[in-house]
């Protein structure tokens, strides 16, 4: 859904336009990162250790 809403907003600049994500946009991408953040630790805390 996220790109889909960046790929929307980049068809208005021109190619080499840098364009400011808009609130909803920022909110939706630390939404993504903060979900992909728990599940990577909760699978690095199942993950069984290696002994040294």
């Amino acid at each position: 859904m996220m790109s889909r809403q960046i790929a929307a907003s980049n068809q208005l600049a021109g190619t080499n336009d840098l364009v400011a994500p808009s609130n909803h946009e920022l909110e939706e991408a630390v939404r993504l990162v903060a979900a992909e953040y728990v599940r990577l630790r909760e699978e690095e805390n199942t993950t069984p250790k290696r002994v040294r």
